[in-house]
């Protein structure tokens, strides 16, 4: 195990919060590699919220399996770290624009047929498939960098 982590460039073990060892080194590796390459784009951090997690989320959460990750990239606007995180193999990206860091859930599940998960989480924390209200939030965001 203490050799995983040697080739992790971008986190510690203690960082993946809760029970690191239950987290899907999968996961783990893929969340690395995509935090390397937001950091050719932006100078930034990952900050994982959690991983592995046994409460806190809806019901058949892949956060019980280790297999998902909550996390965000340090002032990066979210319409940039989900661009970033089309560009790898998640099988579910969730945005939540609404958190004091707005960030993403990104996770590993096996995937059926050939749709990926994609929705995003409004300010009741109702969860939705991608809409055109989160379209406009995600633009409004993006006219308003200078």
């Amino acid at each position: 195990m203490g050799y995983f982590w040697s080739d992790i460039r971008n986190f510690e073990s203690r960082e993946w919060r809760k029970d690191w060892h239950k987290v899907d080194l999968r996961l783990v590796r893929l969340v690395d590699e995509w935090t390397s390459f937001a950091k050719t784009k932006f100078a930034t951090s990952c900050i994982i919220n959690v991983a592995w997690d046994d409460d806190g989320h809806q019901s058949g959460s892949w956060h019980f399996t280790g297999m998902a990750v909550d996390c965000f990239l340090v002032g990066v606007p979210l319409i940039h770290q989900w661009q970033l995180a089309e560009r790898f193999p998640f099988t579910g990206i969730g945005l939540y624009p609404f958190w004091k860091n707005p960030g993403l859930h990104l996770d590993i599940r096996p995937q059926s047929g050939s749709r990926s998960a994609r929705w995003w989480r409004d300010e009741e924390n109702m969860y939705i498939d991608f809409d055109d209200k989160l379209m406009k939030i995600l633009l409004g965001e993006f006219r308003a960098i200078p």
